[in-house]
């Protein structure tokens, strides 16, 4: 099984796709609810437009994670996560709200991307639960005046702020995902 198109508003039942370790692109249509173990794990590209559901829904290495909100502006990452080694996480500008909360294991982002100014960046905050795990961050990308670099800040994380005016067209360009092609690696970041 290698690839699959899923419909709206399904449910993925526990362990359904947990040994299909040949499907590798994702894509989560609107209002897709997960349960436990329904992913399988080592994806290369998952594209979601709402908060994943259930516990232990991604797990393993990750390349890509691409944030695409319809209508749900906050994403919970939280429960979902175990063991989680993340490269790129894109956050579209629409989203309000991405929240790390309730990981099990170590998981770690390397790259976060918030196109968002008012995005809120939240992780491993109890909220009056027993905190199992942790995520760590390598490096933001975001845009200026973001509240994700008060995050990055306070949990003391490399960002990089994009300039505007300051675009050039990028020698070397990561293939973005569709909506996040502001983000590029290249000389438009400034690093702080």
């Amino acid at each position: 099984l290698s690839k699959v198109t899923l419909p709206e508003d399904i449910i993925l039942g526990y362990a359904c796709f947990s040994g299909c370790d040949s499907w590798k692109n994702i894509v989560l249509p609107q209002n897709t609810f997960c349960e436990d173990a329904a992913l399988p794990g080592n994806i290369d590209s998952l594209q979601i437009s709402n908060s994943i559901f259930g516990e232990g829904v991604i797990t393993g290495k990750v390349n890509r994670i691409l944030l695409s909100p319809k209508q749900n502006t906050v994403f919970d990452m939280g429960g979902s996560w175990v063991s989680v080694k993340l490269k790129e996480l894109y956050s579209s500008k629409q989203v309000t709200k991405l929240l790390f909360n309730g990981v099990d294991g170590e998981n770690a982002v390397e790259k976060l991307y918030v196109n968002g100014r008012d995005t809120k960046v939240e992780a491993n905050e109890s909220r009056g639960h027993a905190v199992l795990g942790k995520v760590s961050f390598g490096e933001i990308f975001t845009v200026e005046n973001a509240k994700a670099i008060s995050f990055a800040k306070k949990h003391k994380i490399t960002y990089h702020i994009k300039k505007a005016g300051k675009v050039k067209k990028a020698g070397s360009v990561l293939s973005p995902m569709p909506h996040c092609q502001k983000f590029h690696i290249s000389s438009e970041f400034s690093s702080v």
